[in-house]
């Protein structure tokens, strides 16, 4: 219910000063990076805690880093190459209708 309730609380006051800093464009970039994130998440965290010698704040901060690093590579260079490959068949298959089967 508390998801509902802020669901619609940011669908219907999206422009009141309290709900701005979700246009944010750093955070509409990692709207744009999140599938990639979700994927990379889990194996980025696991790379860095087998760094024991690195104390605890500092490797918060690393994991961070290093996994919106990653998901952004992923993002550019495979994410969005098949988005854009969707996209141009999509394109294809709306210009040239399938032959008839009968």
């Amino acid at each position: 219910i508390l998801l509902a309730i802020f669901m619609i609380q940011v669908l219907l006051l999206h422009k009141h000063w309290m709900w701005t800093w979700l246009d944010h464009p750093y955070l509409k970039y990692v709207g744009r990076i999140s599938y990639s994130l979700y994927l990379w998440h889990l194996l980025c965290i696991g790379v860095i805690n087998h760094l024991p010698s690195v104390p605890l704040i500092p490797r918060f901060f690393l994991a961070i880093v290093i996994c919106l690093g990653t998901a952004s590579l992923s993002y550019w260079y495979v994410e969005r190459p098949f988005l854009q490959m969707k996209e141009r068949l999509k394109a294809i298959s709306i210009v040239s209708p399938s032959p008839d089967r009968h």
